[in-house]
């Protein structure tokens, strides 16, 4: 029993390492393109990222997500046959 929520559990730490590296490579473009044209001021390019970054991460959650959900929607249906 225990081993089935460390495997979830795992499975999810993985994805927020995942989305933890997306967000600081985001912030290191973002920097990078601050320090060569020197527009610190502007706000396009960080709502861009924080957009892109966003709905990259919303969408990720949900495909890894999915086999969770289903599991759960299986077990409710075995409780229901019952």
């Amino acid at each position: 029993m225990r081993d089935k929520y460390l495997k979830s559990d795992f499975k999810w730490v993985v994805f927020g390492l995942g989305v933890a590296s997306v967000l600081i490579l985001s912030i290191v473009a973002w920097l990078i393109v601050r320090i060569v044209d020197g527009n610190w001021a502007s706000w396009q390019l960080p709502t861009i990222l924080g957009i892109a970054w966003l709905a990259v991460t919303i969408v990720v959650a949900m495909f890894v997500a999915l086999p969770d959900i289903k599991k759960e929607l299986e077990k409710e249906a075995e409780k229901g046959e019952e």
